[in-house]
């Protein structure tokens, strides 16, 4: 989804966007067989008539080819993000720098094995329940089906693809990869959102803890500037991941609040089975868990930079000076 090079190297700098690459690649065909798959689920869906219910597929594998082709120019500017923070990286990852408790490359393994986990549950959770629902149907309504239950299944769920396509182990593969693989780039946008904020808010949170060991002692002209340079190049880098980022936290918040809206219209429609009703909710408190985790995750990259004010605030009248009066600003308005 993203095609960049290098992506197992230490070296950060090393990772660079590559158009002639396997991932760019995979990336295009991934596009090309997503665009059909688009292409056909919104032919069936105009002929049989536009609805709120029936427009929730051709949304997500629509929403999906948007997010690929974001992160795909996303890619582009790695290089140009990537190497001013890990200059600051380096800045913060030693003294005077306090090192966290939790550093910041497990922090970001946790989120996102647990997010990823979360969501490999919702998606088992919708086969399961789309499975039994149309077993149901079977042995209460189709009792003379020619083919297996399983084989009815596959091509009631994917009629779109074996429309055109015969039914044998490959397509049955190549479908239920589509779908996996939607499915995740619809997670992962989220994910990245939340992973690049815990990023952002962990070097501000570093950033503040070595201003507040600074309360109620004396600080020269020097410290306070290169504090405010220190800060500079934070605020900078905030700026050039808002930049480079901002069509995806836009798409994500749409996309979020648009199924959200479909989730809360179906919320009384009524449910035949405890399968159906464990993947409703489960699939409604995920989906609401992850945005409002964005949203949060995203707040404290603001709330981190403040806390520096509280030390700022505190130095008396006469050591007050101009680089003081500098950060403050600084503090204020960036």
């Amino acid at each position: 989804m993203m095609p960049l090079t290098n992506v197992w190297s230490k070296n950060p700098q090393a990772v660079h966007f590559q158009l002639r690459s396997f991932s760019m690649c995979f990336a295009v065909i991934f596009l090309m067989l997503g665009g059909i798959k688009t292409t056909r689920i919104g032919i069936k869906v105009f002929q049989g008539g536009l609805n709120a219910k029936n427009m929730v597929s051709l949304v997500f594998f629509s929403s999906g080819i948007c997010i690929c082709i974001g992160f795909i120019l996303f890619a582009r500017n790695w290089s140009r993000l990537i190497v001013p923070w890990s200059s600051i990286d380096i800045i913060m990852l030693y003294p005077p720098y306090a090192p966290t408790k939790r550093s910041l490359h497990r922090q970001l393994l946790m989120s996102g094995g647990m997010l990823g986990a979360v969501a490999l549950v919702e998606h088992f959770l919708y086969y399961a329940s789309s499975y039994y629902s149309y077993q149901m149907h079977v042995v209460q309504c189709d009792k003379n089906l020619t083919n297996t239950l399983f084989v009815s299944y596959m091509e009631h769920e994917f009629s779109d693809i074996f429309d055109f396509l015969p039914y044998n182990e490959l397509v049955i593969f190549y479908a239920f990869f589509l779908n996996s693989t939607f499915t995740f780039i619809w997670n992962f946008m989220d994910t990245f959102i939340i992973l690049i904020s815990i990023g952002l808010a962990q070097r501000f949170q570093q950033f503040a803890t070595r201003v507040l060991t600074l309360e109620h002692c004396f600080v020269p002209e020097t410290l306070w500037f290169n504090l405010r340079q220190h800060h500079i190049l934070l605020c900078e880098l905030v700026e050039l991941v808002d930049a480079h980022l901002s069509h995806i936290i836009l798409f994500s918040c749409l996309n979020n609040i648009y199924f959200i809206c479909n989730k809360i219209l179906a919320i009384f429609t009524k449910l035949r089975y405890g399968i159906n009703h464990a993947y409703f909710w489960y699939s409604l408190i995920f989906l609401l868990g992850r945005t409002c985790a964005v949203f949060l995750c995203a707040s404290k990259i603001h709330d981190a930079s403040l806390l520096p004010l509280q030390v700022v605030y505190a130095v008396p009248s006469n050591s007050w000076s101009e680089e003081v009066q500098r950060f403050t600003h600084q503090l204020h308005n960036q």
